[in-house]
Parts: structure tokens; sequence; C-alpha cells
């Protein structure tokens, strides 16, 4: 006959020990930050595809402008149409003489084109350059070329620039 002695067992206690506990809290918190980095560069990226998609419009409101204008009123200092030659309290927007930077937060401006109220506080610039070709003595070809500057968001990195060139 066989007799078995059964040992009085302390019950299973199961859980996780302090080291467990300190490594599973810390990769978690490092997936925590890596997903509110990538939000946060989400943000950024959003913001400055916005203020592209706001400069975009503005630059093809005054491209389209300038392109409807007769080809002989192409030039420096005129304004881009008769609705905003300034006549009757209009605001005056003309083509930039030379190739200075015009700052685009004046009223006039807003006035022209409302959204760019939104990139105010990037402090947006234009500059426009107008290249006349002459064939035989007169104009030919005209070369509009227009660029627009703001501040990048948080004025982390290059200013931002887009470029756009009409030819008549």
């Amino acid at each position: 006959m066989r007799i078995e002695i059964q040992r009085d067992r302390q019950p299973r206690r199961d859980g996780f020990t302090l080291a467990e506990t300190v490594i599973a809290s810390a990769i978690v918190a490092l997936m925590v930050m890596a997903n509110l980095a990538a939000v946060y560069n989400m943000r950024i990226l959003s913001e400055k595809d916005s203020e592209r998609g706001i400069v975009s419009g503005f630059m093809q409101h005054y491209m389209e402008l300038v392109k409807a204008l007769p080809f002989d009123q192409v030039m420096p200092n005129q304004p881009i149409s008769g609705l905003y030659s300034g006549a009757s309290g209009t605001p005056r927007i003309t083509l930039p003489a030379g190739s200075d930077w015009v700052n685009i937060t004046q009223v006039s401006f807003q006035a022209f084109h409302p959204a760019l109220i939104w990139i105010t506080n990037r402090h947006p610039q234009m500059k426009v350059l107008i290249e006349i070709a002459n064939v035989a003595g007169a104009a030919h070809d005209k070369h509009i070329s227009m660029e627009v500057q703001w501040d990048a968001p948080l004025q982390v990195g290059p200013r931002l620039s887009q470029r756009l060139d009409l030819f008549r």
C-alpha cells in the first residue's frame, strides 16, 4: 500500500512583478508619446497645406485678372483690373515695379482676397516680375512670374514659397 502525503500549499497568487509592470508602463508611455508626436506633426502639415491653398487661391485670382487685361496694359504700376484701380474707394491692386517684395497684409489685398487674413501673422510677401520679349521692335511675348513667400508654422525652417508663371 502506498501512502501519499499532501503538503499544505499556499494558494497561488497570479499577477505581475514590479519589474514587469515598469517595463510594460514604459512601453505604453513610448507608444503614447510616438502617437502624440505624429498627431502634432500632422497638425503642422495640415496647417501648411491650408496656407498653401490660401496662397494658391490668391495667386490664381491675381493672375486671372492679369490674364484678362489687354496685352498692352500688362505693365508695371498698372492696375490688374478696372475693379481694382483705386477709383471711387475701391482697393488699388497693381503690378509691382521692379523685383522688390511687396507686403500683402495690407487692407487693400485683404479686400481683394479675404482669405489672406488667415495668414497675416505669417508675414506674406509677393514679388511679380514682367519680362517682355520684343520682335521687330514690338512687344511680342510677356512672361509674368509671381512668387509669394510666408513664414513657416512655428517659424521653424525656411520661409515657405509658391510660384506661378503666366505667358502671354
